[in-house]
Parts: C-alpha cells; structure tokens; sequence
C-alpha cells in the first residue's frame, strides 16, 4: 500500500518548533502505539472528562478516546518531555480510497461531490485537542506548523476537517452559522447539509427559533482556537451546524485549498517550524 512517508515509519520527528531548550517541547508526526496511547488519553480527558462526550464501554474502560479512523491515520503529536500535550489526526484521502474508506466527515455531511472533486491530493483533519493548562501557550501553532510541515512534505491541494463547538444550544449554533455569513467566513460556492441523523433542525420549535436574540459579541466567544487557525490559514465555513449527540457538541465543516493561505500566516508557521 502506497502512502505517505509517517505510514512506513512509525514516528517521524520533526524540528523542535517555537520551544525553549529549557521545555524540552517537541513535535513529530507518528503511528507509534504508545505515543497514541497517550494521544488518545489526552483526546479522552478533554473530549470525555473535560466536555462531557459519552463513550462505549471500552472507551470508558482504557480511559481513552479512539475509533475505527485512527489506525488508518497519521497523527501529530506535541510532548513535553514524555506527556503529550496536544494532538491532530490527518487521513490522506488517496489512503482512504485504497483502503476502500470513507471519510469521518461522509457520515456528518453530504459531502459525496467534494469526496470525488479532491480525493487525489486532499487531506481530512480532525480529532484536534490540547491540554488545558498549554492552550495559551504555543501548543496550537506547534500543531499547526507541524501540518503544514505535512501538507508540504505530502504535496497536499485541499484540506478538508469537522470543527467540533461545544457549550452551545441549537439556537446558538445556527445563529453563528448566520455569524459566519455576516462575517464572510462561510463559503460563496457550497453549504453542505448535515446527514439525517445528524440534522439538528428537527429538535428546534419552531416559537425558539423566532424568539432567540444572540449578539455577535457572544458568538464570538464561542469559536474554538482551532478553528480560529482554520480561518488563519484562509479556510471557508463549507457546512453545518450538526449535531454530535455523542459528544454533545455541534459540528462545522471547513476547508481550504492550500495555495490559498495568506503569506503572512505561511511565513509566521515556517518561523515556528525552524526556530
């Protein structure tokens, strides 16, 4: 099975990016079991311990956060020293068609167009999660400059991911979906619909949804720090709100073709790569 270069090897290190010495912090991209372990740990405190998402009974008995995409994917993890601190998973779509798979987004969003336009060099993301006490930090861009290193390595064109927004009502995610149209951030081209059983439309009366008034102030607070870094990189809002009731959350898909991001955010990941 041809893949990219992380398949063959189990981990591949890249520079320690935009960290002191003194943090010891570093970034590879990996398919080592125990260095998952730990990243499926970290995905389980924040997703399960920290949001509340409910898991079957094996997840909850390993304490740790995984599904069936996780062994065909390439993982970035961020340690420092031996914890692992932040982590992404990345499944290249060319992977998933050889493998005879579909993506995690086809069963959120009717996306079967967008699947055939960019199965050849596109790349799905998700499963995205930093630890409490490093969000502040330079966890994300590590991340971030980690992908890019990927994208580049890998000749990926387009990047498609499910952007998970916890602590909303219904109300509130189809208020930011108008948000993200005020704004521009939502896609001239395509609005992907969520799958039946991932519809949140059903599960709003019609008398809540002609009576709520949210301000853009409070919407804003609700956009998560990864997908501020969509929007960094240039990314269009392309579907959603779906509702996640496993997770509780609800779901924005987004994309970018990568020969779109902005010189400025290229030159300021490429910094944090070399540093």
């Amino acid at each position: 099975m041809q893949s990219s270069q992380a398949q063959y090897s189990q981990t591949t290190p890249h520079p320690v990016v935009g960290a002191s010495q003194k943090s010891k912090m570093s970034c590879e991209v990996t398919r080592d079991p125990e260095l998952l372990a730990k990243a499926y740990a970290l995905r389980y405190q924040v997703f399960f311990e920290e949001l509340g998402a409910q898991g079957n009974e094996l997840v909850e008995e390993l304490k740790q956060d995984f599904d069936e995409f996780d062994e065909i994917c390439d993982h970035i993890v961020v340690r420092e020293g031996d914890r692992v601190v932040g982590t992404y998973r990345m499944l290249p779509l060319v992977r998933a068609r050889r493998l005879n798979r579909e993506l995690y987004s086809v069963h959120e969003f009717q996306i079967d167009s967008l699947h055939r336009r960019f199965l050849g060099r596109g790349l799905e993301l998700g499963r995205s999660c930093v630890h409490a006490d490093y969000r502040g930090g330079s966890v994300p861009l590590l991340l971030w400059s980690s992908l890019l290193s990927y994208i580049l390595e890998n000749d990926i064109d387009f990047v498609v991911g499910c952007v998970s927004v916890f602590g909303a009502s219904h109300l509130q995610a189809l208020a930011l979906k108008n948000h993200f149209r005020s704004k521009g951030k939502w896609s001239d081209e395509v609005d992907f619909a969520p799958t039946g059983a991932f519809d949140l439309r059903p599960l709003i009366e019609q008398g809540e949804r002609e009576n709520v008034k949210i301000v853009p102030a409070f919407l804003d607070r609700l956009i998560p720090t990864i997908m501020k870094g969509y929007f960094n990189v240039g990314a269009k809002v392309i579907g959603g709100p779906a509702f996640d009731a496993e997770f509780s959350c609800h779901d924005f898909l987004m994309a970018f073709e990568t020969s779109n991001i902005s010189p400025r955010y290229l030159n300021l990941l490429k910094r944090v790569r070399s540093a």
